[in-house]
């Protein structure tokens, strides 16, 4: 499977952090396992070189499931779910 794009990511995120807030570390691995990515596709770099593909696109469904209150930033580094974003859950979405 190839990395998934930020969309695909959005879903599986929100449900990473429903029972408690996780780092950008803790999240980026839980979207790694999610999508049973291989190490060749964990490897992948954004063009600059700079962050890896997966933690990039982790990081960047994350700022849209906050614009959208889904999520909070409690503190630099974390997020959490919000009530909006557990009220999304339940729906099944």
């Amino acid at each position: 499977m190839a990395v998934p794009d930020f969309q695909t990511i959005m879903l599986p995120l929100l449900q990473s952090v429903e029972q408690q807030e996780k780092s950008i570390d803790e999240y980026t691995q839980d979207m790694i396992n999610a999508f049973q990515l291989s190490d060749e596709e964990q490897a992948l770099l954004i063009p600059s070189g700079g962050q890896s593909l997966i933690k990039n696109r982790s990081q960047w469904a994350a700022t849209y499931l906050v614009k959208a209150g889904l999520l909070d930033r409690p503190r630099r580094g974390f997020i959490s779910i919000t009530k909006k974003g557990k009220e999304v859950l339940q729906s099944s979405p």
